[in-house]
């Protein structure tokens, strides 16, 4: 079961993979998606700078996922992420139960940036982090959190995007054995 703070996240970053249609196609879209979930208000606005900056903060973080399927991350993304979170600083917050969290002051669109950085570093943090991933299959790209034992899951779906892989390496292979 995917932690809720990932869980998040994941729902996030999967507004947009595969074939889908965006799910934010404007900033209109947008707005609706943040308001539903209570992360803005009905007072706040998104503007289209703000909806460029969420668009490029949820490819950055697929960006970044690559880290826990393959070796390493595009420095694009690295410099996206640092970019993007110097206008979404977090500070750190101690509740009555002596829990620390990273919280931020900023409201609107920076500030639901602030909450997904800070949702990342705490699950890098604890661990969670590296059993989020994006499907192998490159024609989806779902981010999907690897239940597996021993970490090695690679698809979102065994019974569609592995099914499918398997399928084409099959062909793959007999195909090759016609050839020789």
């Amino acid at each position: 079961m995917i932690p809720e703070p990932l869980r998040l996240l994941q729902e996030c970053i999967n507004t947009r993979f595969g074939r889908r249609a965006d799910e934010w196609s404007n900033p209109e879209q947008l707005r609706a998606w943040l308001l539903q979930r209570h992360w803005l208000t009905e007072e706040q606005v998104v503007t289209q700078s703000d909806y460029h900056r969420m668009i490029e903060v949820r490819e950055a973080i697929r960006g970044l996922l690559y880290m826990n399927t393959e070796d390493g991350v595009e420095a694009i993304h690295i410099d996206a992420l640092n970019h993007l979170s110097q206008r979404a600083p977090l500070q750190l917050s101690f509740q009555q139960d002596g829990q620390a969290n990273l919280t931020s002051e900023l409201a609107g669109v920076d500030g639901v940036i602030a909450k997904l950085f800070g949702i990342v570093f705490t699950a890098m943090a604890n661990g969670s982090w590296s059993r989020l991933k994006v499907c192998h299959n490159d024609r989806c790209q779902r981010v999907f959190y690897d239940v597996s034992k021993n970490r090695s899951g690679t698809w979102c779906s065994m019974k569609i995007c592995g099914s499918r892989a398997k399928a084409r390496a099959y062909q793959q292979r007999h195909q090759k054995k016609e050839v020789v």
